[in-house]
């Protein structure tokens, strides 16, 4: 439609009313964001990954656990844009961190290792406490995949808590919109697959965060909060696929461009 996506990401209202709030919540924003600084230029930019890494795991350590841990699978399945040395070091460095830090991890939110390993980063008491609050919504009767639109998409007008709800309304409704962009069409879907180790990083990180939290978003107020700390992933997996679109594009036309001045001079055979 003629606006420029990139410039508009950084106008959405609820995603950086809370990255700019005195509150944890603009913290382990800043962390994120430098962990995947740091991430996008390994062998430059580790520095800003340590530091990164370090405010994340104080503020929200089984965030950075899901971090480490996406970002690890990212590596390992893909092979663009990241030399074998590069990939082997972060792999190693990644797979030291998790071992010292997974059990502190678990102690801190509260779930033993037994536990961890039969039914993962299960929240859902603390989630129907949540629900009591008056923006709460019960999502201890919701299936996985409702629960994870419900973190990730809602409210959506009908049930906006507040005119801040409805203001955030709009912002969920333009994520669903971004979202199809990428998940319903094949190219979105190939892309990724076969996209790069921080593309795949980001959506792994995306999906995942975003599942451990969805289930403790029982209220829908903090799951407006909570969110913004990931939600510019999603976005820079949209854009990430956008730009790419738009560079074939370009790429594609550059090409006829040439063959019909190739044509016009008749160094090519018009049947070609």
């Amino acid at each position: 439609m003629g606006y420029n996506l990139f410039t508009l990401t950084f106008f959405l209202p609820n995603l950086h009313f809370w990255s700019s709030s005195l509150g944890k919540g603009s913290i382990i924003f800043m962390g994120i964001g430098m962990v995947f600084f740091g991430i996008s230029d390994v062998r430059r930019r580790y520095v800003s990954l340590i530091i990164g890494a370090v405010i994340t795991y104080h503020v929200r350590p089984h965030v950075m656990l899901v971090i480490l841990v996406s970002a690890a699978m990212g590596f390992i399945f893909s092979s663009r844009g990241v030399s074998v040395a590069v990939r082997v070091t972060f792999l190693l460095g990644a797979a030291v961190a998790f071992f010292f830090i997974y059990r502190d991890v678990l102690s801190l939110v509260g779930i033993d290792e037994e536990q961890f390993l039969t039914q993962g980063l299960d929240m859902s008491g603390r989630a129907s406490k949540l629900t009591k609050a008056a923006s709460g919504v019960d999502i201890t009767q919701y299936s996985l995949p409702m629960q994870l639109f419900t973190f990730m998409y809602r409210p959506l007008f009908v049930d906006a808590p507040g005119v801040l709800g409805l203001i955030v309304s709009f912002e969920n409704v333009f994520y669903v919109i971004m979202s199809w962009k990428v998940v319903g069409n094949l190219r979105g879907l190939r892309f990724l697959l076969t996209g790069n180790f921080l593309v795949k990083s980001a959506f792994l990180s995306l999906m995942t965060i975003s599942l451990a939290l969805a289930q403790i978003a029982g209220n829908l107020g903090l799951a407006m909060r909570q969110k913004s700390q990931v939600m510019i992933l999603l976005m820079f997996v949209v854009l990430a696929f956008l730009d790419t679109q738009r560079q074939q594009l370009w790429r594609a036309q550059q090409l006829q461009r040439l063959r019909a001045e190739r044509l016009k001079k008749g160094s090519v055979p018009s049947s070609t």
